[in-house]
């Protein structure tokens, strides 16, 4: 075959198919890079030596942006580190002024590091032009500009080309449109997304907060109630014993003294309460396990004085002797919450404890016979402060519960709770056997 001649490559009719076919396939592609690095190197089969695509800045119309471009051998050059102003480049004033192409005559300055942009203009404007720099403009905005030469030979550009390359550059210029309207479309959803996500969560937060003072002020008032009874008994009973304390035969002044005592006892219980629920909350509630016999720990929180008036409605049911590995103390406290709780909720029946050991390790059992808990209100039982409909008229913060899963967990053991309508409820520790003996466990908020 026959190579083809100049004159072939330079017809205007297969100039203006290349431009077509080079449209045509810009427009195909997805990615606005992609688009702008084709038509780079389709530029080049318009017959020019060298090409580059330079877009006005979105944010900054001040700016032109490099995109893809060619050096002096004819290789393609990534050029979207370069940021030139507006009017630093060659042809950019005529361009803004409302021309659509602009001839000159460039050459390349002399030296051997000289960038693929660094052409200069030839002071003889009578030279014919080696150089076009066409304007991409769509609806009358500005969106870069294509500049393409002949350098580094002084071969001029033919009239065809400038044709050829002006179809296309207008064709391409709609493309960049479109996809800088998706890019601003997809850029204003993305904000709205933020707004939206931002309103919500201040939204949010302003609902987080108003729950919180509502908590506030239901605590402080739960607080301030469960405080102001047993202080009116310490108060009331003081103020009776010195104004009229000699009138009182020895028995009375022993009953009243047990009165007092009762009650502080539940004034330190409630502090304590509000001290392990700081600690719990700053995680700095420890348990501190060692071998022991839980039997005997369990007998004494069953002979305690809060549970003797009631203790023809207790059924104890021990082995001899238990082994766990346990903190005494910080157990007690938990066998002590699921009685009160059972015995306080359940006012008729009888409140069983029991306790054993199987293959897992070792567990403790409080059930009672009274109404049970409705299956809505069970899983919250373990939440701060919650209190159900079953609590109203009690004493208590809402407290026992989750202070009683706290230190359980601690142990790295479990407490699960069963109950039903009508058919009581059924709290059971289990408290594994320890792999390894080591520091004091910290009991997670």
């Amino acid at each position: 075959m026959a190579p083809e001649r100049a004159s072939d490559r330079l017809r205007p009719r297969r100039l203006l198919a290349i431009a077509r076919r080079l449209a045509a396939e810009a427009a195909s592609q997805s990615d606005p890079d992609a688009c702008l690095r084709l038509l780079r190197a389709g530029l080049l089969r318009l017959g020019f030596r060298r090409a580059g695509i330079w877009l006005i800045e979105p944010h900054d119309p001040s700016l032109l942006r490099g995109t893809w471009g060619t050096d002096w051998d004819g290789r393609e050059v990534d050029e979207h580190d370069l940021v030139l102003p507006v009017g630093q480049f060659i042809g950019s004033r005529e361009i803004i002024a409302g021309q659509q192409v602009v001839l000159r005559r460039l050459e390349r300055p002399p030296g051997r590091a000289v960038p693929a942009h660094g052409a200069r203009p030839v002071v003889d404007t009578t030279a014919p032009p080696n150089n076009a720099c066409v304007a991409l403009r769509a609806d009358g905005q500005i969106l870069g500009i294509i500049s393409v030469d002949m350098l580094p030979s002084a071969d001029p550009i033919d009239p065809r080309q400038v044709e050829a390359l002006t179809f296309l550059a207008d064709q391409v210029a709609v493309i960049i449109a479109r996809y800088r309207a998706v890019s601003a479309l997809n850029e204003a959803l993305v904000r709205l997304a933020v707004e939206r996500a931002e309103a919500a969560r201040q939204a949010a937060e302003a609902a987080a907060l108003r729950a919180l003072d509502r908590l506030k002020s239901e605590f402080l008032a739960t607080v301030s109630h469960e405080l102001r009874t047993p202080l009116a008994v310490i108060y009331g009973y003081a103020q009776l014993m010195a104004a009229r304390g000699e009138r009182f035969t020895p028995e009375q002044i022993r009953q009243i003294g047990e009165q007092i005592v009762r009650s502080a006892r539940v004034l330190i219980r409630l502090v304590d309460d509000l001290l392990d629920l700081g600690r719990l909350e700053r995680r700095t509630l420890v348990v501190q396990p060692a071998w022991t016999d839980l039997t005997p720990v369990l007998q004494r929180v069953v002979a305690d004085e809060r549970f003797r008036p009631l203790a023809g409605r207790l059924q104890v049911d021990l082995p001899p002797a238990l082994p766990a590995f346990a903190d005494a103390d910080r157990l007690r406290q938990v066998v002590e919450r699921l009685l009160e709780n059972a015995l306080r909720y359940a006012p008729e029946g009888p409140v069983c404890l029991r306790a054993g050991q199987e293959p897992e390790g070792v567990w403790i059992e409080v059930a009672d016979a009274g109404p049970g808990i409705p299956p809505d209100e069970q899983p919250r039982v373990w939440e701060k402060f919650y209190r159900g409909a079953a609590a109203a008229g009690q004493p208590g913060l809402g407290l026992g519960l989750t202070m009683a899963r706290a230190l359980v967990e601690a142990h790295g053991g479990t407490i699960d709770l069963q109950s039903a309508p009508g058919q009581g409820t059924r709290v059971r520790v289990v408290l594994p056997l320890p792999p390894l003996v080591g520091a004091p466990a910290r009991v997670n908020g």
